[in-house]
């Protein structure tokens, strides 16, 4: 079981990388096009589209390293004030549902990629397919799942999550 969830972790990080440089191309794009404005007074045909879906990427790839990190937003207003035990049965309820629940995304996102593919939808200037995206976001959500579930094993086992 410890080699599957240091695939994940592995895994996790690997998409964060592919973010990373997503975000750099992005940031390379963006300053082109607003210098190619500047000084031609034209802009890259589809930048908007290419802005949107490399945005999906990099959000979903990043996901699931963010909660490894422990860098998500969260809200201990409440939770500061109950009992370790209680603090501990929570932290188990809420990985779970929060493992359950991008679970759930990802099989959505394989059956709305496989009805984007089915449909031939593309984007409206570029014409790039649509589908690969759902993939990303069934990737990213999938990955989040699993670093969920080994974060419910973690608060079950009172061991520090990953």
């Amino acid at each position: 079981m410890k080699n599957v969830f240091s695939c994940i972790h592995k895994t996790a990080t690997g998409l964060n990388g592919v973010a990373a440089g997503i975000i750099f191309i992005l940031m390379i794009l963006t300053a082109a096009n607003v210098l190619l404005r500047k000084l031609t007074g034209i802009s890259i045909t589809g930048m908007t589209e290419i802005s949107e879906l490399m945005m999906i990427i990099l959000v979903f790839f990043a996901l699931a390293q963010a909660e490894i990190m422990n860098r998500h937003v969260s809200v201990s207003l409440l939770t500061d004030r109950l009992t370790s035990g209680a603090r501990k049965y929570l932290a188990v309820i809420t990985s779970l549902a929060n493992a359950l629940f991008y679970a759930l995304i990802t099989a959505a996102a394989i059956v709305y990629g496989f009805s984007l593919r089915s449909a031939g939808d593309v984007s409206m200037d570029l014409q790039i397919p649509k589908y690969p995206f759902a993939y990303v976001i069934a990737c990213g959500a999938a990955v989040l799942s699993f670093v969920f579930f080994k974060k419910t094993l973690a608060s079950i086992k009172d061991e520090k999550s990953l």
